[in-house]
């Protein structure tokens, strides 16, 4: 999006370290992409950092609040706009349900199972990702059925890879496209292209050269307003 005006970080930063207000002297619009699989800790007098992928979406809602603080410091900015990938967007929708939406604009999920997930992708989640994780977002959990219930103030929306065959329903070649879906959001359908391995349509939804749809979405959804966005 730097194209469009917006300056996006690029490399590793560390964000703690970045003065208050310093983004603000831009004076144009910051976008940041963030993760919650760093956990900070001091030891003998330094900051440290290292990588937690085992903790469950509870911690990584703990972590993305810390991002959000950090952002809104730096930039100067009173609200960020959420734009979340896959399990990241049940992150941010916990996030929502355990701090509020006081510090957030918009949110906006690409290929989120936000009805959890179930399938093949249930069954294989937990060779290639977190555990805890995994028990979280499988559709019959605790932890679904109470983030179904919370229906947060702020916009929402939700682009949904369409046109795969998803463990015998339409979907992303991950997500059902059922899954996706969310009552009080918009809902925004991008079409894909299925069985190009080693990609998978899921995965390739954020790739703006495959799928310009989705960058379009984007644009239409965020550029109303010159805020900072923040994508976990």
């Amino acid at each position: 999006m730097s194209d469009e005006g917006l300056i996006v970080n690029a490399g590793d930063i560390d964000y703690a370290s970045i003065g208050e207000g310093y983004w603000s002297q831009m004076n144009v619009p910051v976008g940041v992409r963030a993760t919650y699989y760093y956990s900070s800790y001091y030891d003998t007098g330094s900051l440290s950092k290292v990588i937690r992928k085992e903790e469950g979406i509870e911690s990584y809602s703990l972590r993305l609040k810390e991002l959000i603080d950090m952002v809104l410091a730096s930039t100067g900015a009173g609200k960020v706009i959420i734009v979340a990938h896959s399990m990241g967007g049940l992150v941010s929708r916990n996030y929502l349900l355990l701090f509020g939406d006081e510090k957030v604009d918009r949110l906006i999920l690409i290929a989120t199972p936000n009805q959890g997930v179930i399938g093949g992708t249930e069954q294989f989640c937990s060779w290639l990702g977190d555990k805890r994780a995994c028990e979280d977002m499988s559709s019959e959990s605790v932890f679904m059925k109470r983030l179904e219930n919370f229906v947060p103030s702020i916009p929402v929306h939700t682009i949904i890879g369409t046109g795969c065959n998803t463990w015998g329903e339409d979907g992303d070649e991950i997500v059902q496209t059922h899954s996706s879906e969310l009552a009080y959001a918009t809902n925004h359908y991008v079409a894909g292209r299925c069985n190009q391995l080693p990609a998978v349509f899921h995965s390739e939804l954020l790739n703006p050269e495959k799928y310009p749809q989705v960058y379009d979405v984007l644009k239409e959804i965020i550029w109303g307003r010159q805020e900072t966005f923040v994508e976990p």
